[in-house]
């Protein structure tokens, strides 16, 4: 596609649906993305625009991009999925899968 110019990203992880797979694969394309920017000598993109299979556009890219770029250093993440037991007691196997699986670069 025009967008990715048919770049095929050498990093992959299975995915399992709802898990911390997910948050891995978007990390890796955010990394790829800055450093693939930074290698053609461009700046970082200034914002990413992650959809899934059950979500659809309501407004066209053009759009998007004006609304997004008003509204520059603000957040737009929304969390409707509670966290675990795990996650908010810290438990230790919790910490050890999301150092080594999800984030293991951070």
């Amino acid at each position: 596609s025009r967008f990715f110019n048919n770049t095929i990203i050498d990093r992959s992880v299975h995915i399992e649906r709802m898990g911390y797979t997910m948050v891995q694969a978007r990390l890796y394309l955010l990394r790829h993305a800055v450093e693939a920017a930074a290698a053609a000598g461009r700046p970082p993109p200034r914002w990413f625009a992650f959809l899934s299979d059950s979500d659809a556009p309501t407004v066209t890219c053009a759009e998007a991009h004006a609304y997004v770029s008003t509204r520059e250093g603000k957040s737009f993440i929304r969390v409707d999925r509670p966290m675990t037991q795990a996650q908010r007691d810290l438990d230790p196997m919790w910490i050890k899968s999301f150092s080594e699986k999800t984030c293991p670069l951070c």
